[in-house]
């Protein structure tokens, strides 16, 4: 084997990091050999593995007494609700850690009946996870009228949240959120209604506390309202530069607003509640519009570009978020070329402090379409043309697989279920109606011959029904088998190890519409 080749071990060094997650260290599938059967009967057991090793076990399946990888994937997990509980201003002890104890599930049970949950122990359910990133992340839309009925009052989560919004915008200090302060609160929000009536955002700072709160949360439309460019923005990003110092309440909202948009594309930025830090800003820039195939700039626009904020930054921010998403044929060939870099990256960076793969999803698929040229090209490649890029590009390939091969596999274990039902009732060898008669029946033959029996006494709705349950066990046995026969396929082609398993899951990714959509049909059928 010839040794590793200069650019080979810049990628390598570029992606070196703590190796903490042992189960990325090695996946094996369970073997089922050639033979169809065999792959099928060890399935469900492989889309287990897939799932744990992955970080893809629902988080129903998650709990404290989980084992293994699946106790690995909770600790995750309990790790970033304790992180979002923390910037809410949730009282959880060491934000870092990813141990459920007393003092983490007392702030827990605080913000479940903030939200209308019961009180409850330390499993972690969907509804609280939705909810967290409903009011954390920057991602739309926010529902304004659960949290702040028309009419009525803001809810104590809903002030948490906006105060945390307010922080990253740069109208409020990184002091801890507290949902009582609500003198300050007015205070920061008459300063944002004066900077967006400033710019022009809105038509006058007499603005509604509720429609006020809900612009806060709002970040596309302020992105695209800014995006516009009406004369009062464009005079107040007039020469923009990248610091903080001496600027104005609106010129600093509009350097905030657009270091939110470049952390939500995957640009490493660090904690977006802090001042903006002048050279990893730099740095953002400079990779956005290096590799931004839609606007090829000369060196000395390049130049102007990157060393502030401008107009055509903010178009290009909006015209992203009109744009197609990611084709999956794209992904798919891109994760198959650069196996073995993937691995160095999943290895290093999946657990990363951020919990990135749950952040910006929206835009990683539109911002990858932009990379088509990109996805086509090996990571060595990239790396000569641009070192640093290569950790955003493969960051946001790792979130697109991750947000989409969820869905395939919830989807594949409704399939999996109704399989299992169907292929019960085969094996059973018969079909009855609701009520047993003599007069009326279904035999199920091994050899897939059906012997129907309905005689001229039967009740005529009754024998209808019969047939109406036939017709669905044939038409769900055929939908969830042509759904298992093709992830059979994948997990059968699939290569042992985190390798095997990355491209397993492109393969999902590819596949799931097919795979969605038959399912849809099977759940229409009832």
């Amino acid at each position: 084997m010839p040794p590793p080749s200069t650019t080979q071990g810049h990628v390598a060094a570029l992606f070196n990091g703590p190796r903490r997650l042992s189960a990325a260290q090695g996946v094996p599938l369970r073997a089922g050999g050639e033979e169809p059967l065999a792959n099928a009967l060890n399935l469900e057991e492989n889309l287990q593995i897939l799932e744990q090793r992955t970080g893809l076990v629902p988080l129903s399946a998650l709990t404290p007494s989980s084992q293994g990888a699946n106790y690995e994937r909770y600790q995750l997990v309990v790790r970033a609700v304790r992180l979002r509980l923390s910037h809410l201003g949730y009282a959880v002890g060491d934000p870092t850690s990813d141990k459920m104890n007393a003092e983490l599930l007392k702030g827990l049970n605080v913000f479940r009946r903030e939200i209308g949950l019961e009180a409850s122990g330390a499993t972690i359910e969907q509804a609280t996870w939705d909810a967290l990133q409903e009011f954390v992340t920057l991602e739309d839309p926010l529902q304004i009228d659960k949290w702040y009925p028309v009419g009525g009052t803001a809810r104590p989560v809903l002030v948490r949240a906006v105060q945390l919004r307010l922080t990253t915008l740069g109208l409020r200090p990184n002091v801890p959120v507290d949902p009582s302060d609500t003198n300050n609160l007015r205070i920061q929000l008459a300063r944002f209604r004066a900077v967006a009536a400033e710019l022009g955002l809105i038509p006058s700072s007499n603005i509604s506390e509720r429609q006020a709160m809900e612009l806060v949360l709002s970040h596309d439309a302020l992105v695209d309202k800014v995006a516009k460019a009406a004369p009062p923005v464009r005079q107040a990003l007039e020469g923009l530069a990248l610091s903080e110092q001496n600027l104005s309440a609106a010129r600093r909202f509009l350097l905030r607003l657009a270091r939110n948009e470049l952390w939500l594309n995957g640009y490493p930025l660090g904690d977006i509640r802090e001042p903006i830090t002048q050279q990893k800003m730099l740095k953002a820039l400079d990779l956005y519009w290096r590799n931004n195939p839609k606007r090829p700039l000369t060196v000395a626009a390049m130049e102007s570009a990157t060393h502030q904020v401008t107009p055509e930054l903010f178009e290009d921010f909006a015209r992203q978020q009109r744009e197609e998403d990611v084709s999956r044929d794209d992904i798919l060939g891109f994760v198959r070329a650069n196996e073995a870099e993937l691995q160095d990256y999943w290895t290093s960076e999946v657990d990363n402090s951020d919990f990135f793969l749950w952040d910006g999803i929206k835009r990683t698929f539109k911002w990858l379409k932009r990379q088509v040229v990109r996805l086509g090209q090996s990571l060595s490649t990239i790396f000569e043309a641009v070192g640093d890029f290569v950790r955003t590009l493969a960051r946001n390939v790792f979130r697109s697989l991750f947000r989409v091969a969820n869905e395939v596999l919830g989807a594949v274990s409704r399939a999996a279920t109704a399989f299992v039902d169907g292929i019960g009732i085969f094996l059973g060898g018969e079909l009855l109606p609701p009520a047993p008669r003599l007069n009326m029946g279904c035999r199920l033959n091994m050899d897939c011959d059906t012997v129907l029996l309905i005689d001229q006494e039967a009740p005529l709705e009754e024998a209808r029904s019969l047939l109406r349950r036939l017709e669905r066990v044939t038409a769900a046995l055929g939908l969830a088998g042509a759904v298992l026969s093709l992830v059979i396929r994948l997990v059968a082609s699939a290569a042992t190890g985190v390798i095997g398993w990355l491209t397993l899951i492109a393969s999902l990714v590819h596949s799931a519409p097919e795979i969605i959509a038959k399912v849809s049909a099977l759940a229409a059928l009832g």
